[in-house]
């Protein structure tokens, strides 16, 4: 099995496409450290970015709710058979990397939520009555400072 496979789980899994079963995930996995040294340079290189990519893509898909349905809507439009799943996956993984789509729209989600929480957290006082407040009593460290 090849590591584009095992990469590319939830594409074939969005695209209806049987993923890799359990024992031959668990045989890459085993076998690949001791792999890993012997490979020449370049494939090792290759291997290194494709985690990298693959951290990228699971920060986005897995963390969010809103991004994830785009992401799944993306490949169900986009693949069509299996011959299909390695171009979208390489697509999609591209997408969630630094400041590409997914990216943006995983940190926009998180953004939105960690301030809907916070103004969770502050009760009901919106950030305009805070400074109202601050004004009135001369700042953060009161009116004598």
């Amino acid at each position: 099995m090849s590591t584009a496979i095992t990469s590319r789980t939830p594409s074939l899994q969005a695209a209806g496409v049987a993923p890799p079963t359990e024992a031959e995930k668990d045989r890459f996995a085993k076998g690949l450290p001791s792999q890993f040294a012997s490979l020449p340079r370049e494939q090792q290189e290759y291997l290194r970015r494709a985690e990298l990519r693959l951290v990228d893509f699971y920060a986005a898909y897995e963390g969010t709710i809103k991004t994830r349905a785009i992401v799944a809507a993306d490949i169900r439009k986009s693949v069509h058979s299996s011959a299909d799943v390695w171009r979208e996956a390489r697509q999609v993984e591209n997408d969630a990397q630094y400041l590409a789509r997914y990216y943006q729209l995983y940190r926009n989600e998180a953004l939105t939520a960690g301030l809907d929480a916070t103004e969770g957290e502050r009760g009901h006082i919106g950030t305009g009555q805070i400074g109202e407040s601050m004004m009135r009593n001369g700042g953060l460290y009161g009116p004598n400072r």
